[in-house]
C-alpha cells in the first residue's frame, strides 16, 4: 500500500466518481486534515524509509533520489513537524579516503554520515518495525576514541558501541532490531561520542511484522590463512533483517563450537586463538532479529601460517605510546620503541608517514635510529604501505627499473612487519635519500641536497625554506638552490635555451624525465623529488622520490584491477591533456621547449622502452616480485583494496599487460608527436615607455603569429599570464587569424576600441604567457613563454616571427613580421663574495654580453646605499670583480647590476631588488650576551623540558646587569634566510645563562627550542640582533666535529674556545 496521504487522494477521487454524498467527503477530509496537523500519519503498512545520512538536498553529487544496488536513498533533512523523518543536530561529514567500504556493498552511503546527531525522528503509524543503522569509522584510528550509545522509546538498541574496536577502520558495522511502535513519532535518540560525537550513516526504518522464518545459509564463506591467526570473511545475503553472525570452529576433525556469544554486525572474522600447523574448519550461522537462527553455512578451512620468507622487522613500543601515535594521525609525532632485527635490538623513534596512508586502516611508517647508530649504515628506513596500489609492485617495479639508468633512485625491497608481537602486513622498505644514499650512488657528500616539492610561485625568502629541506650540512646554505629555481622560474626563453648546461647535468636530467615518462609519471608538479648539485660540477640532477599511489596507469579502488587510458609520453607542455585540474612541472615545461632537447628525448625514451620494457626483462621482474610476496600478502587482511585476495592474485597479468600496452603507446605516440604549434606567441612588450602630450598612446600587448598555412578560427583560444587559470581570457569568437597572419593582444588590463583587449596586465618584472586550445574534454597548449625582468619600451620574442630563437628588440614590431636578428640574452652566473682582510671582494661572470658591459653591485649596509663599480678581470671570459669594506658588525645586502651598450640590463639574484644576498661581517658588534656553550649530539648530559635528550645553546650575559632577550636571534644558515628569533620577553640574569634547545622544527616546539638543529660534523653559528629590517652581529662560533655528549665551550667563559668531555649546560665552564 501507497503512504497514507497518497492513498487517501486517489480513494477521495474515487468517491466523487460514484457519487459520494459531498458532506461525507467533506467529514473525510476534515478528519484528515486533523490528524496531519498533529503529525500523526493515517496509513503506514509496508513504509520503507532509507536515509543516506549527512547527504542534504542541493547535494551536487547526487539527485533527490539515488539508486544505489537496486535501492533508493532519500536525502537527509532536518526535523520538522509534519515531516516524514528527520534529524535532530549534527553536521553533515564525507571523506576524500576511503575509495572503499569493506563489508559493504554501497560504499559510496557508508562513506558520508552524520556526526554529533542528537536524534533522529520518523513519523509512523503503529506496529512493528526493523530499524537498520549503518556505521563506517573514519575518524577514531584507536579503540575508546568514540563510544555511544542508541535507543528508542527509553529502550537502548545499542550500548556504549565503539565502531573501531567492533569493526575497525574503513569497514562497514550493520546493526538491526525490531521494535514495536505505538504510532506518532519514533525517536531514535543517539548519546555519548566523547571528542567526535554520536555518528550514523545509514538509516532504514521497514515495516515488517514477526516471522519464524529461519535465515537462508550464510553464502561466500572463505577462511584465510594468518601469521597466528585466522581470518574469515562472508557474503551478505538478500534478506534485510539479518541481525548478525555467529562463527563456529572446528579444531581438525572434531567438533564445531561458538566463538562469539552475541551476533557480529560485520562480515569478518579474526581468530587469534590459534596453534601453529593446526588445521581449522570454520562455518558461519546467520541470526535474524526475531531469534531465529538460519542453517550452518558451508565450511571453509585455514591452518595458520608460521614462518615467513621476507626478512623480519619487530617493532615493541609501549601501548600507551602507540595510542598517542594513533590518536591524531595529522600530528608529526614520534614515540620510542624497540626494532629488532635478526636479534639485534635497537633503541628508536618511530612516526606515520605519508600524507594518505596516515588516514588508512594500514599505515606507513618512518623508523628513525639515534646519531652514530644506524642500521645496515642507514640512518632511518621509510615503510611504505602502498596506498593505491593491490599490486603491491607498482612502487618496487618502479624504483628497480630507474636504477638501470642514470637517473638513479632509492632501493626497495619487502618486509614482513609485526608490532608488538602482530603481523601488521607486507611493506616496501624504500631507501632515504640521504648522505648514505649520495655515497652508495657514488655521489659526494658535501654537496648540495634538498627534497623538494612546487618550483612555482616561490616569491618570498621563507617559502624557499618551507619548499626545500636540506639533507647534507653544506645545503644548508640555500643561495646556490635559491638562485638555480629563479633560473627555471625567471629566466627568459632567450636566456633558459643559452644557459641551461650551465645549470643542469643534462644526461641525468634526461634519463631522469624518461625514466618517468615511461612509467607515466609526466603530469606531476606536486610530488615530492630530491635535488642535488655536485661540488665538483656545480650542476644540479634530479632524485625521483614518492613512487607510489599506482603510478602505473593500474587502478584498483573497488574490486577489480583496470588499465586507465594509455597514458602520455610527455608534460603537458607539448601534449593534450585533460583540462579539469592540469599540472605544470616547471622543469619538464622549460627543457621540452628546446628543440635540441626534444630530439635527444625522444631518441633516448625508445632506446630506454627498448631496454628496460623488453617482454623477457619485465616479465621475470614481475613474476619474481609477486612469488617473493604472494606467501604474506593472502595474509595481510590490511591491505589496498580489500580483505578479500582477488585483486593481487590477478595482478601479474595486469602488470605484464600493462607492459605490452606501455611498449606499443610509447612507439605510436613517438612517431606521431607534432614538433610545431601553428599559433605561437611571437612577440610581446610588457614596459611601455609612459605617453606624453606629444607621443602617441603606448601600452602592453602580447603578439599571436599562425604559422600555419590555413585560417584559424580563435573561437577555442585562451590566453593566460597564470598556468593554473589556462581560461583566463578567451579569444572573441569572430577572430580568424589568416595565414601567416599577426595579431596584437591589448594586455594593460585596460578596453581598447576596435582591438581585443585581455581582461589582465602583464608585469615588467616577470612572468609568464600561455596560449591554449580547448576542444571538449581535452586541451593543447599551443605556447609557453617565461620572462624576467624587462626593459623599457624593448620588445620580448621570436627571430623572424616563426624561429625558436627568443631575443630582444630595440624597435618593437606589433602586428609586423618580426626582423630575422634580435638581441640574444645576457646572463649573469656565479655571483660571490669572499673576505679578504678588511674587504669584501664581489665577483661575477656575465655570460652571453654583445660588447662591453657595465657591471656594478647595489650594496645597502646598515641604512646607507653603496654602488660598487665591478672591473673587468683580463684575460678572463666575461669575469668581474670589486671590493668593499663593511661597517663593523653590520651585515649587508647587495645584487648585481649588468647593463649593455644597447640599454638590456640583467640582475643577479633575478628578482632582485625584491631578493638581495647577504654580506656577514667579520667583526661582530659590542655584546652582553655571546654564545657559550654548544652540544651537538646530546646523548645522556642533559634533559629538555619534555623529558628528552636534545642538541642545546648556551648563552652569557658577561655583564653585572640584567639583559632581555628582545631583537636576539640565532641561526646556522649563512644565508640569513632562516632565522629563529628569541622570546622577546626573558630576561639573562647579570653573569646568568640561558640555555636553549636547538632539535629542530616540530609541532610542539616550546618557547626555548629554536627551529634548527644542529650539525654534529661542524658549522657555523650566530648570534645577530634585529632592528626593525637591519641586522646586527654580534657573535660567531665555527666549530668543529663533534663526538657523543662533547661540547664545544669558551675555556672560562673567555674568547678562546675547545672541546670538553665535561660540558657545563647552565653554569660556569670549566678551565680545559
Amino acid at each position: 500500500m501507497q503512504h497514507g496521504r497518497t492513498a487517501l487522494v486517489i480513494k477521495g477521487a474515487s468517491m466523487f466518481r460514484y457519487g459520494v454524498p459531498r458532506n461525507l467527503l467533506l467529514r473525510i477530509l476534515a478528519t484528515i486534515i486533523f490528524w496531519l496537523s498533529i503529525g500523526t500519519p493515517l496509513f503506514a503498512a509496508g513504509v520503507s524509509i532509507r536515509i543516506d545520512c549527512g547527504r542534504e538536498r542541493g547535494d551536487r553529487e547526487a539527485e533527490e533520489r539515488r539508486e544505489l544496488s537496486g535501492r533508493s536513498f532519500s536525502y537527509d533533512q532536518k526535523w520538522h513537524d509534519g515531516a516524514r523523518y528527520g534529524h535532530v543536530g549534527g553536521r553533515p561529514r564525507w571523506d576524500f579516503f576511503p575509495w572503499y567500504a569493506e563489508g559493504t556493498h554501497i560504499p559510496d552511503v557508508y562513506r558520508r554520515r552524520r556526526e554529533g546527531v542528537k536524534a533522529y525522528k520518523f513519523n509512523l503509524s503503529s506496529g512493528g518495525y526493523v530499524i537498520t543503522l549503518g556505521f563506517l569509522e573514519r575518524r577514531a584510528h584507536c579503540a575508546g576514541m568514540r563510544e555511544f550509545s542508541v535507543s528508542v522509546g527509553g529502550k537502548v538498541l545499542i550500548k556504549d558501541l565503539d565502531v573501531f574496536a567492533v569493526a575497525g577502520l574503513d569497514r562497514a558495522c550493520t546493526s538491526r532490531f525490531y521494535t514495536r511502535h505505538s504510532g506518532g513519532v519514533l525517536t531514535l535518540k543517539f548519546e555519548g561520542g566523547g571528542e567526535f560525537g554520536t555518528m550514523v550513516s545509514l538509516i532504514e526504518i521497514k515495516r515488517r511484522k514477526p516471522d519464524r522464518t529461519p535465515p537462508v545459509p550464510t553464502p561466500g564463506v572463505k577462511a584465510i590463512a594468518g601469521f597466528g591467526e585466522n581470518i574469515i570473511i562472508w557474503n551478505a545475503t538478500d534478506e534485510d533483517d539479518i541481525a548478525g553472525y555467529f562463527i563456529e570452529r572446528a579444531k581438525g576433525n572434531g567438533r564445531f563450537e561458538k566463538l562469539n556469544a552475541d551476533p557480529l554486525p560485520v562480515r569478518m572474522y579474526v581468530d587469534r586463538g590459534v596453534s601453529p600447523d593446526t588445521n581449522y574448519r570454520y562455518r558461519i550461522v546467520a541470526e535474524d532479529v526475531f531469534g531465529n537462527r538460519g542453517k550452518p553455512s558451508k565450511t571453509a578451512s585455514a591452518r595458520p601460517l608460521n614462518k615467513t620468507k621476507l626478512p623480519v622487522y619487530e617493532l615493541t613500543v609501549e601501548k600507551n605510546k602507540l595510542r598517542k601515535l594513533m590518536i591524531n594521525p595529522a600530528a608529526r609525532v614520534s614515540v620510542p620503541a624497540v626494532f629488532a632485527h635478526k636479534g639485534k635490538r635497537y633503541e628508536v623513534k618511530f612516526r606515520l608517514r605519508g600524507a594518505s596512508t596516515r588516514w588508512l586502516a594500514k599505515k606507513g611508517f618512518k623508523i628513525v635510529f639515534p646519531k652514530k647508530s644506524t642500521f645496515d649504515g642507514r640512518q632511518c628506513i621509510n615503510l611504505k604501505a602502498q596506498l593505491g596500489d593491490a599490486t603491491l609492485q607498482q612502487e618496487k617495479l618502479s624504483l628497480d627499473l630507474i636504477n638501470v639508468t642514470r637517473a638513479a633512485a632509492s632501493q626497495a625491497k619487502y618486509i614482513h612487519l609485526r608490532i608488538n608481537g602482530r603481523f601488521n602486513g607486507v611493506y616496501v622498505e624504500i631507501e632515504e635519500i640521504d648522505e648514505a644514499f649520495l655515497k652508495r650512488t657514488g655521489r659526494s657528500t658535501d654537496g648540495l641536497l634538498y627534497r623538494s616539492r612546487n618550483f612555482q610561485q616561490l616569491q618570498k625568502p621563507r617559502s624557499y625554506i618551507e619548499s626545500f629541506r636540506a639533507r647534507t650540512a653544506a645545503a644548508r646554505d640555500r643561495e646556490a638552490a635559491i638562485a638555480f629555481v629563479e633560473f627555471l622560474n625567471r629566466a627568459t626563453n632567450g636566456e633558459f635555451d643559452g644557459f641551461v648546461e650551465k645549470y643542469f647535468n643534462m644526461e641525468q636530467v634526461l634519463d631522469y624525465l624518461c625514466v618517468l615518462a615511461l612509467l607515466e609519471r609526466t603530469e606531476i608538479e606536486a610530488g615530492d623529488y630530491f635535488m642535488y648539485r655536485s661540488p665538483k660540477t656545480g650542476l644540479w640532477e634530479l632524485l625521483t622520490w614518492d613512487n607510489n599511489n599506482g603510478n602505473l596507469g593500474i587502478r584498483g579502488f573497488r574490486r577489480e584491477l583496470h588499465l586507465e587510458g594509455e597514458g602520455s609520453i610527455l608534460p603537458n607542455s607539448v601534449f593534450c591533456v585533460p583540462p579539469g585540474n592540469p599540472y605544470w612541472h616547471t622543469i619538464q615545461t622549460r627543457l621540452f621547449y628546446l628543440p635540441q632537447f626534444r630530439e635527444r628525448y625522444f631518441k633516448r625514451l625508445r632506446q630506454m622502452c627498448g631496454e628496460l620494457l623488453s617482454p623477457g626483462r619485465i616479465k621475470d621482474m614481475i613474476e619474481n616480485n609477486h612469488a617473493s610476496i604472494k606467501r604474506d600478502v593472502c595474509a595481510d587482511w590490511h591491505k589496498f583494496p580489500s580483505t578479500d585476495n582477488g585483486p593481487f592474485l590477478q595482478s601479474t597479468e595486469v602488470l605484464k599487460a600493462w607492459a605490452q600496452r606501455r611498449r606499443a603507446f610509447i612507439n605510436k605516440a613517438e612517431r606521431k608527436h607534432p614538433e610545431k604549434s601553428a599559433l605561437v606567441v611571437s612577440e610581446f612588450l610588457a614596459y611601455p615607455q609612459p605617453s606624453t602630450e606629444n607621443s602617441e598612446p603606448r601600452g602592453k600587448w602580447i603578439e599571436i603569429h599562425n604559422r600555419s598555412k590555413k585560417a584559424v578560427r580563435l573561437d577555442r583560444f585562451y590566453l593566460t599570464k597564470n598556468l593554473h587559470n589556462y581560461r583566463m581570457w578567451r579569444f572573441p569568437g569572430e577572430l580568424l587569424l589568416k595565414p601567416d597572419g599577426h595579431l596584437v593582444i591589448h594586455a594593460d588590463g585596460e578596453r581598447h576600441d576596435g582591438a581585443p583587449s585581455a581582461n589582465f596586465r602583464l608585469s615588467s618584472d616577470g612572468g609568464e604567457i600561455g596560449l591554449f586550445e580547448i576542444r571538449g574534454e581535452r586541451m593543447t597548449v599551443h605556447d609557453i613563454v617565461f620572462y624576467g625582468s624587462q626593459n623599457r619600451d624593448i620588445s620580448y620574442g621570436r627571430a623572424s616571427s616563426a624561429g625558436d630563437k627568443w631575443g630582444y628588440f630595440l624597435k618593437p614590431t606589433p602586428d609586423k613580421r618580426n626582423p630575422a636578428k634580435n638581441i640574444s640574452d645576457h646572463h649573469i652566473y656565479g655571483v660571490s663574495a669572499e673576505h679578504d682582510d678588511s674587504k669584501y671582494i664581489i665577483s661575477a661572470v656575465v655570460l652571453g654580453a654583445a660588447g662591453e658591459c657595465s657591471v656594478s653591485a647595489i650594496v645597502k649596509a646598515g641604512r646607507e646605499y653603496f654602488c660598487i663599480k665591478l672591473e673587468k678581470v683580463p684575460d678572463s671570459r666575461g669575469a668581474y670583480r670589486g671590493d668593499i669594506s663593511l661597517p663593523r658588525g653590520v651585515v649587508a645586502s647587495y645584487y648585481v647590476v649588468a647593463r649593455t651598450k644597447n640599454g638590456i640590463t640583467k640582475t643577479y639574484p633575478l628578482t632582485a631588488p625584491e631578493r638581495k644576498l647577504r654580506l656577514i661581517p667579520d667583526t661582530t658588534l659590542e655584546s652582553p650576551v655571546v654564545i657559550n656553550e654548544l652540544m651537538a649530539t646530546n646523548r645522556k648530559t642533559v634533559r629538555n623540558d619534555r623529558g628528552e635528550y636534545g642538541d642545546w645553546i648556551e648563552l652569557h650575559n658577561i655583564t653585572d646587569r640584567e639583559v632581555s632577550t628582545r631583537g636576539l636571534c640565532l641561526t646556522d644558515d649563512s644565508s640569513l634566510l632562516h632565522i629563529w628569533m628569541l622570546p622577546p620577553d626573558l630576561k639573562i640574569p647579570p653573569k646568568g645563562y640561558l640555555l636553549l634547545w636547538a632539535d629542530g622544527p616540530s609541532d610542539d616546539s616550546g618557547r626555548f627550542h629554536t627551529s634548527f638543529q644542529l650539525s654534529s660534523k661542524g658549522e657555523t653559528l650566530y648570534l645577530l640582533r634585529r632592528n626593525g629590517r637591519e641586522l646586527y652581529l654580534l657573535d660567531k662560533v665555527t666549530y668543529p666535529g663533534l663526538g657523543d655528549d662533547e661540547s664545544y665551550a669558551r675555556v672560562r667563559d673567555g674568547s678562546s674556545w675547545c672541546k670538553t668531555a665535561k660540558p657545563s649546560p647552565d653554569r660556569k665552564n670549566s678551565s680545559n
